[in-house]
């Protein structure tokens, strides 16, 4: 046992040198290659800002003779590489070791910036990376470390066999033939020679002084009894009381209510096979020992009891009794039904619930209701208590996120109660949720309970409104068509180019103005009377022409075309109105009907009958003069076929003519 412990000695001395050197190890790697870094740096700066590849190859070629390096890379400030080079990274049987102890690699980067007086101070060139392969340090580390540990067990094992050739003749010895007296039940033991000033002779007078306080232990035991919150208890060897601690009236009963009694007397036979007293019943007539026996009381209604109980036997193995001790537990008994029921009306709000309730510690799913399963797609309750992390149910920038709110939470950080993250189903397919959580107690130790509400029927109606939102603000703004946007006082909130343009003014003039501010005077009346059969809901689109007045004072003639927005709740509270210039539109119309008027007028004055007909040979007009030749008054020829006019014979090569 010696030998064994110094050999466990000597293992942990070792192990804390090895610590130690591992401490020392790590940061002499960050110093070395750091070192490397910086010796390099100036040269990959110069290949750097001067764009050299040559130069920066023998930077790199220069940083790879370090065998821990398995890849070095300049890269220019414009992103692209000048330089790489790496090589296959070494494996071994210990690899697994290496990486908790020093990292699978380490990654060293410097910003490659002047710091000459030739450059502008702080040009950032590029940067030069370095990332070593931490299997080959290590290796180092577990050749020096086997060393420190093995010299360390050979040198704590030699000290230990002189040790134990000295305790065995100085202690050992000895210490065996006092234990032997003890055991064969002697009294007053004679201190060993020479150990009267020592531990040995020190065990002996204790043993010596114990043996004539026996009694009075005894005495302070029942002493003791009756003082203690918890009662004791003595049984012969038919199992019948033949003490009980007198603090037992705390119970509402006296000792000697079960002094001659046996538990199965004070049980009777129903209760005798209830859970707790049919196990302790057992034991008892089993000469077996009991701990933490929990069962109704056989005193007062609602009671509960534990019990601890170990059987006693003499030399010869003969039972002579039991001694133990009971202790009231109606408290925690009453504590952990108004936990139980408090637990399952959790269960029944959570199972209950539409949302999802999920419960965590340290990102790894506790419990989790239905309404999760169903909002992430899995089959059941237990597949989600599979995963490793929380995070599974996330995206990977998300889940990075879930995990950094978890830390800020457990940390007693104030955090933002909601938050939305991407999330993914058991089938791969993306959705939003909403989330907010919180720290709880679960089985006695601290975790997070998050709900979590499916949002992503939300988030595409918002993407889909910011669509919509787009798609008008483009036509709002590209259309060539005069728009404006105006509230139910007529005032101007937004205006596209089209329309400033149209009033040969700037759109920040026009805006924040009313629109009566460019209407013609002559229609202002009328535009106010359209603004208000449009407020007062008489039409939900109103189109009407109406004139402006340009910078100039010139006129500029529009069709207006006025539809009303209104928002769920709140009404009509704006208008989009759509302009468009007419202004060549009415002057071809009024030149049109000067000519009509010209042409009519040269029709009905001239000398000669003039008749129109259309293609058909209907008649369409009918002169004075035309009248006074065939005798027929207009309202006799008008609509009717040119033929009536003609003889038969004419009227058909007429008709072949037409």
């Amino acid at each position: 046992m010696g030998d064994t412990g110094s050999l466990f000695l000597g293992f942990v001395f070792s192990a804390l040198q090895i610590f130690a050197d591992l401490r020392n190890e790590r940061r002499n790697v960050d110093v070395r290659f750091g070192q490397a870094l910086n010796s390099f740096e100036e040269p990959a700066f110069q290949a750097a800002y001067g764009l050299d590849r040559d130069l920066a190859e023998t930077v790199v070629r220069g940083l790879f003779q370090q065998i821990a390096i398995f890849e070095v890379k300049i890269v220019d400030n414009f992103g692209d590489t000048m330089a790489i080079e790496s090589r296959a990274r070494k494996r071994g049987a210990l690899k697994w070791l290496s990486t908790k102890l020093f990292g699978d690699t380490k990654t060293y980067s410097v910003p490659l910036q002047a710091t000459s007086k030739s450059f502008r101070s702080g040009f950032h060139a590029g940067d030069l990376t370095i990332r070593v392969d931490t299997y080959i340090i290590a290796e180092t580390f577990f050749q020096r470390s086997g060393l420190i540990l093995i010299f360390g067990l050979l040198r704590n094992l030699f000290l230990a066999v002189i040790l134990a050739t000295l305790f065995h003749y100085l202690l050992s010895r000895p210490l065996r033939h006092v234990a032997k007296l003890i055991k064969d039940g002697r009294g007053d033991i004679q201190i060993p020679s020479r150990h009267e000033q020592d531990e040995l002779g020190a065990l002996v007078q204790a043993h010596n002084d114990l043996s004539h306080k026996k009694g009075e232990a005894e005495v302070r035991f029942r002493e003791f009894a009756e003082l203690g919150a918890d009662w004791f208890w003595e049984l012969d060897d038919q199992l019948r009381f033949t003490f009980v601690s007198g603090n037992i009236s705390k119970f509402g009963a006296e000792p000697e209510h079960f002094i001659g009694k046996t538990a199965a007397d004070l049980v009777g036979e129903e209760t005798a096979l209830s859970a707790g007293w049919a196990e302790e019943l057992q034991a008892l007539n089993d000469h077996m020992s009991f701990k933490d026996s929990e069962k109704p009381s056989t005193i007062g209604v609602g009671k509960w009891v534990q019990s601890n109980g170990a059987p006693k036997f003499d030399a010869d193995g003969r039972f002579l009794g039991y001694r133990g001790a009971t202790v009231d537990i109606t408290e925690r008994k009453q504590a952990e039904a108004a936990l139980r029921e408090s637990n399952q009306r959790f269960q029944d709000l959570a199972e209950g619930s539409l949302q999802g309730i999920l419960v965590h510690r340290n990102l790894k799913p506790l419990y989790a209701n239905e309404s999760l399963c169903r909002i992430f797609g899995y089959e059941s309750v237990d597949d989600i208590l599979a995963l490793e992390s929380i995070t599974e149910l996330s995206t990977g920038v998300d889940g990075e996120r879930i995990r950094d709110r978890a830390l800020q939470r457990t940390a007693g950080d104030v955090i933002s109660t909601l938050s939305e993250f991407e999330g993914r189903r058991a089938d791969g397919t993306v959705i939003w949720f909403e989330t907010s959580g919180r720290t709880i107690q679960w089985d006695g130790e601290e975790a997070i309970q998050a709900t979590v509400m499916d949002i992503t029927e939300r988030r595409i109606a918002e993407k889909a409104l910011r669509d919509s939102e787009e798609r008008f603000r483009s036509v709002f703004e590209k259309s060539h068509v005069g728009m404006a946007i105006h509230d139910t006082t007529g005032r101007l909130t937004t205006v596209n180019q089209a329309f400033a343009d149209m009033l040969d003014r700037s759109r920040e003039e026009v805006q924040q103005s009313r629109d009566s501010d460019f209407t013609h005077p002559d229609d202002i009346t009328e535009s106010a009377k359209i603004l208000e059969r449009w407020i007062s809901g008489d039409a939900e689109q109103i189109q009407f022409e109406k004139r402006y007045l340009r910078a100039d004072g010139s006129v500029v003639w529009t069709i207006n075309n006025i539809t009303a927005v209104e928002l769920e709740g709140q009404g009509k509270v704006f208008a989009i109105t759509q302009v468009l210039d007419i202004s060549e539109q009415r002057q071809a119309e009024a030149s049109q009907r000067r000519s009509e008027e010209l042409f009519r007028t040269a029709f009905e004055t001239s000398f000669n009958g003039n008749i129109m007909i259309d293609s058909d040979g209907v008649i369409e007009l009918f002169n004075t003069a035309a009248q006074k030749m065939f005798g027929y008054t207009v309202e006799e020829v008008i609509g009717r076929n040119v033929r009536m006019l003609m003889p038969a014979q004419d009227a058909n090569a007429h008709d072949s003519y037409l």
